[in-house]
């Protein structure tokens, strides 16, 4: 039981990263409860609740990729599943 839940959770891990290193909003969404909340780096310590948050980075993401400023680096430190 432990092991098929620790394979399912690397797994929806593994498909996130790929989503946003692709810049995959719809793949990634779907993957996402809407309501979801989360604390990030650049929120400061608030917790955020919802998408939007996430989909302001893939929008910029896109918009530097379009522009050919800056290749878009996909890190996640400190992972707890």
């Amino acid at each position: 039981m432990y092991f098929r839940l620790f394979y399912h959770c690397c797994l929806a891990y593994s498909l996130l990263s790929s989503f946003l290193s692709l810049q995959d909003w719809a793949s990634y969404a779907a993957l996402c409860a809407e309501d979801f909340t989360c604390f990030e780096p650049e929120t400061s310590g608030r917790v955020v609740e919802g998408l939007a948050f996430h989909k302001h980075f893939f929008d910029y993401g896109n918009s530097l990729k379009a522009a050919g400023d800056v290749p878009v680096t996909c890190t996640m430190s400190n992972v707890v599943v």
